[in-house]
């Protein structure tokens, strides 16, 4: 049998007793510190959580491209929402056309602007050069088109007279890029339209063979219509990127005047179909429409840039375009 010793148990008892005292003192410091070390996790959360709304902010990237304008390009870095810049300009405004996004312009403030910007956008915005000062835009009429504001001369003019190249034109419209839309005064010939397809007809290959100089391609509608549309030359889909072609139905009945008077001379072409066989021309002053093999007038139509114009756009003294 296992002898009992007092003073060995003794002992036993005092070290159990002061590791026990240990651990309530260890326990008393480890309190406060779980209390700093949630306060710690908290105001991290908190940071977090913080950090996290500020990147729930979206941003987006604007670009403007400014042609003739006081300014060259425009970058800003903007909050989703609503978006406003005021141009420093004092050209008369010619179009706004973005390839990305959509943004609007005020005139009267020559304000750029989006009630809420979503998404990167990239617009380009024209104003109409010192050449198209000379010309009176005031006075003219203005329509939407694919590039922004067209001014157009009504068919009674008779201050749209332009020579060009030694070829006397007549002024159809100011597109909304700031370039000018050319008719020539006189016919080129007759000649029958073809097929009722501009694409397949006979008309590339008789416009084509007249164009000998440079000028810019630009949109011309080349859509078949059964019906004449409203009041814009706005057509994102039914047209084709040329140097030289025909002037589009829109185009007639805006600048018909009403009365049958036009500078666009008459039995004249237009570039558009009709049904199976006919096309849209302008007959005895009127918009109507023939069979394709009909011999008409053909009026090539172009597009330049002006940067040098002299004259008073009269028959007797045209506006002259400098190179």
């Amino acid at each position: 049998m296992k002898k009992f010793n007092p003073d060995k148990e003794l002992g036993r008892i005092q070290n159990r007793n002061d590791m026990f005292s240990s651990n309530k003192q260890a326990k008393r410091l480890f309190a406060p510190l779980l209390v700093i070390a949630c306060c710690g996790i908290s105001m991290i959360a908190i940071a977090f959580s913080a950090n996290l709304s500020t990147g729930s902010i979206k941003t987006h990237t604007v670009k403007i491209d400014i042609i003739n304008g006081m300014q060259d390009t425009i970058i800003n870095t903007i909050k989703e929402g609503p978006y406003k810049e005021v141009i420093q300009t004092d050209a008369t405004f010619g179009g706004l056309n973005c390839t990305k996004g959509e943004l609007y312009y005020e005139e009267e403030t020559n304000t750029i602007y989006s009630e809420n910007l979503n998404t990167d956008t990239y617009c380009i915005l024209t104003f109409l050069d010192d050449g198209t000062k000379k010309v009176a835009t005031n006075e003219l009429y203005r329509v939407a088109d694919n590039f922004g504001t067209s001014y157009y001369f009504k068919g009674d003019s008779e201050n749209n007279y332009v020579l060009y190249k030694g070829i006397l034109f007549r002024i159809v419209r100011i597109n909304g890029d700031g370039t000018y839309r050319l008719i020539t005064d006189q016919s080129i010939g007759e000649y029958s339209f073809g097929a009722n397809d501009y694409q397949v007809s006979n008309i590339p290959e008789i416009l084509n063979s007249w164009l000998t100089f440079e000028t810019i391609e630009r949109d011309y509608d080349i859509a078949n219509y059964e019906l004449l549309s409203n009041e814009t030359l706005i057509n994102l889909m039914g047209y084709q990127t040329l140097s030289v072609g025909l002037l589009s139905i829109n185009e007639a009945k805006l600048i018909n005047d009403g009365a049958g008077n036009s500078y666009l001379g008459n039995n004249v072409y237009l570039a558009n179909g009709f049904g199976e066989n006919r096309v849209w021309a302008i007959e005895d002053g009127e918009i109507t429409t023939v069979e394709g093999e009909t011999f008409l007038n053909i009026h090539p139509v172009i597009n330049v840039q002006i940067k040098n114009i002299n004259g008073q756009g009269t028959q007797t003294n045209p506006y002259v375009i400098e190179d």
